[in-house]
């Protein structure tokens, strides 16, 4: 599995990590907790929040705080 989510991730060249990362935000609807997502994935609160703000800076998604819970993003 690592090698096949690292050859889509060259494809769409990002990393076979950050391919994890959009993977899973597919299977998000509106806002999860960075905690959940990372509980989800089975890695660390700080593995996702340093993926997911680099996949915000390269434009596959806007980061946004929801602003009545600022630990979740929209």
């Amino acid at each position: 599995m690592e090698t096949v989510r690292a050859h889509l991730g060259r494809r769409m060249g990002v990393s076979g990590p950050n391919t994890g990362v959009l993977m899973a935000v597919r299977t998000v609807n509106a806002g999860i907790s960075v905690g959940a997502w990372a509980h989800a994935m089975h890695v660390s609160s700080a593995f996702i929040a340093s993926n997911s703000g680099k996949m915000a800076q390269r434009g596959c998604w806007p980061q946004t705080s929801n602003p009545d819970d600022r630990p979740r993003l929209l």
